[in-house]
C-alpha cells in the first residue's frame, strides 16, 4: 500500500501536475516479491474476445506505448505511468469461462505495443455475412510473444520493463464527488472544449450538477449535466467541487466507444478517476493528474452561480408572499360565508319566532272575567240621565254607573 502525494510544479502557469516518484511509500515485503516478479518472464497462453481485446490494446496505447502486464495464476495486471507521469492506467484481465488462461510461470511481460495494435488492425469482426473465429490467441515462451487470430501467426519480441513506469498499487484518494454519466456526451463536451483552449478545462459539481467550463482566446464554452441530462448519479460530499485539466488528455482517455457508461472521481486540485463499467469482469480505470493555472476559470461561473442563488432566494420569497397572499383571500372567503351563514341564520330566526307565535295563538284561551254585577232593587236605573251619565256612557259603553264607576270594566271617571 502507498499514498500518492501531487506535486505543484514551479510555474503553475505552463507546468503540469505530475505524481511524485518519492510519495510512493511500499512496504517491504510487497517490493521484494514484486522485484522477482519482474525479473522473471512469464509463460503463459491466454484465449480472449478479440474484439474487446483488440479495443483495449487500442486504450493502453494512449497511455503507454510499451506496458508490462504482471501475470498471476488466475489474472492479467497492467499498471503503467505515462512517460511523463501525468496519466495512470490500470487493467485487470481476470480468468473467466470466455477469457482461458494457463499460466506455466508467474512474471512479467513488456512488448511493443504500437507494433501490436498494427497486426490488430487486419482482425476482422464477425458478422452474419463473416462467419470468422472472434477470438484471439496470446502466447508467451519467455522471449518471445506470439498472438495468432482468424489464421494469421505473429510473433514479437519481449522487451525489457521500464521500472520507472511501473506502478504496483492504485493511488488512495478520497473522493468528494462521484458521478455516474453517459460517456459519450461527457467526452463530446471534453473535446468541444478543445476547440476553446489546450491549456486547462474545468469541471464543477455540486449536489445538483457538474459542470464542463472553457475559456480561452475563442471564448467561453460551458456545458451542464444533470440527472436529466447524462447523469445517471450523482454523489457529492462536499457542496462543490472544483478542478481543471488538460482537456486533449483527459478527452483521449474518454474515448473508448466499446463501454457506454463511466463514474467519474475527482476532488479539489487532485487527480480525477474515470472508472469503466465493463459488464464482462474486466476492471479497466485511468487517472489524470490536474492542470494548475494562474488564470482562475471558476471566477464568473462562481458569481452565476452566487447569482442564481440569489435568484434562488427571491423566487421562494416570491413564493411565499404569494401562498400568505392565498391564505388572505382563503381567510376573506371564509369570513364572508360565515357572515352569510349568520345573517342567512338570523333571518330564519324571526320566521321560527312567528310560527311559535301563531302556533301559541291558536293555542290562546282569553281569561276568565269576572261577573257583572248585580244592582240592587232599590238602585235601579232611574229613567232620567243626567249629563255626566251620558257623557261616561260615550266613553265606557255600559249602562251601569255607581259613585262615578262602572260597574261592568271598572273605570274610573271623574
Amino acid at each position: 500500500m502507498f499514498i500518492w502525494k501531487v506535486k505543484t510544479p514551479l510555474r503553475a502557469t505552463t507546468a503540469r501536475c505530475h505524481f511524485s516518484v518519492a510519495a510512493m511509500q511500499l512496504k517491504e515485503g510487497d517490493v521484494k516479491m514484486e522485484s522477482e516478479k519482474k525479473n522473471e518472464t512469464a509463460i503463459f497462453k491466454m484465449i480472449v474476445d478479440g474484439s474487446t481485446f483488440k479495443e483495449l490494446m487500442k486504450y493502453v496505447e494512449k497511455v503507454i506505448d510499451e506496458p508490462t502486464f504482471m501475470v498471476y495464476e488466475n489474472r492479467l495486471e497492467l499498471r503503467n505511468f505515462d512517460r511523463s507521469r501525468v496519466m495512470l492506467i490500470e487493467l485487470i484481465i481476470p480468468y473467466t469461462e470466455t477469457n482461458e488462461l494457463i499460466v506455466k510461470r508467474e512474471g512479467h511481460i513488456c512488448f511493443d505495443l504500437k507494433k501490436l495494435n498494427k497486426l490488430l488492425r487486419a482482425f476482422k469482426k464477425p458478422t452474419k455475412k463473416l462467419n470468422l473465429d472472434g477470438e484471439i490467441v496470446v502466447e508467451s515462451d519467455g522471449e518471445n510473444l506470439k498472438v495468432n487470430f482468424q489464421g494469421q501467426n505473429h510473433t514479437l519480441p519481449l522487451l525489457k520493463p521500464n521500472d520507472y513506469l511501473i506502478c504496483n498499487d492504485t493511488p488512495k484518494i478520497d473522493f468528494d464527488c462521484e458521478i455516474r454519466i453517459d460517456a459519450k456526451q461527457f467526452y463530446e463536451a471534453i473535446k468541444q472544449s478543445t476547440e476553446y483552449t489546450n491549456i486547462c478545462v474545468g469541471l464543477y459539481a455540486n449536489r445538483n450538477e457538474l459542470r464542463v467550463i472553457a475559456k480561452g482566446e475563442n471564448g467561453e464554452y460551458k456545458r451542464i449535466f444533470t440527472e436529466i441530462n447524462g447523469i445517471i448519479t450523482l454523489d457529492c460530499l462536499t457542496e462543490e467541487v472544483k478542478a481543471a485539466y488538460d482537456p486533449e488528455i483527459l478527452s483521449k482517455i474518454l474515448n473508448l466507444p466499446i463501454y457506454e457508461i463511466a463514474t467519474i472521481s475527482f476532488k479539489d486540485d487532485q487527480p480525477i478517476k474515470i472508472e469503466w463499467n465493463t459488464n464482462n469482469q474486466i476492471q479497466l480505470n485511468a487517472w489524470l493528474a490536474p492542470r494548475i493555472d494562474d488564470n482562475n476559470i471558476f471566477e464568473e461561473d462562481q458569481t452565476t452561480i452566487e447569482n442564481k442563488e440569489t435568484q434562488t432566494i427571491e423566487q421562494s420569497k416570491t413564493e411565499t408572499k404569494i401562498e400568505e397572499q392565498k391564505e388572505q383571500k382563503e381567510n376573506i372567503e371564509t369570513q364572508k360565508v360565515e357572515t352569510e351563514t349568520n345573517v342567512e341564520q338570523k333571518e330564519n330566526q324571526p320566521i321560527e319566532q312567528k310560527t311559535e307565535n301563531v302556533e301559541q295563538k291558536e293555542d290562546y284561551q282569553p281569561p276568565k272575567r269576572k261577573p257583572i254585577l248585580k244592582l240592587p232593587e232599590n238602585e235601579q236605573k232611574s229613567e232620567e240621565i243626567d249629563e255626566f251619565t251620558r257623557l261616561v256612557q260615550i266613553f265606557c259603553r255600559h249602562e251601569h254607573i255607581i259613585n262615578n264607576r262602572c260597574v261592568t270594566c271598572g273605570k274610573v271617571f271623574h
